[in-house]
């Protein structure tokens, strides 16, 4: 019979082998993965394993993720039209999922989207 340490320790390697299927492989999969930050590569993983993969693939999340100026890389200064797009663009690719009541996660996530960066979020309600 296997002991509850055991059994812990099984249920611990099926949650991080879910986290990897489910949120890391599908982020590591993307273009521009090797140009997120890690606050941005972190918030990806908490929305998709909270919505699935097929977040990553909304309208709004590959238009924020095709903007080049979203990555921490980007050189160059950014206009406050720039700044403007890019708040917008971060709300929109994290308003998935607002139908369920998740207003406050979704903040939470773009904030740490944000993190580091020179732009921030317009606010998700």
């Amino acid at each position: 019979m296997e002991s509850t340490s055991e059994f812990v320790a099984r249920i611990h390697d099926k949650l991080l082998d879910d986290l990897a299927i489910n949120s890391e492989n599908p982020i590591n999969a993307l273009s521009c993965a090797s140009k997120l930050s890690q606050n941005q590569f972190d918030a990806l993983a908490s929305i998709t394993f909270n919505g699935g993969p097929r977040v990553l693939k909304t309208n709004d999340m590959v238009t924020m993720l095709n903007d080049p100026k979203v990555f921490p890389d980007f050189i160059g200064p950014l206009s406050r039209s720039d700044l403007n797009t890019l708040a917008e663009e971060v709300k929109k690719a994290f308003t998935y999922g607002l139908a369920q009541g998740l207003a406050p996660r979704r903040n939470r996530e773009a904030d740490l989207f944000c993190k580091g960066q020179k732009y921030t979020h317009n606010t998700i309600e």
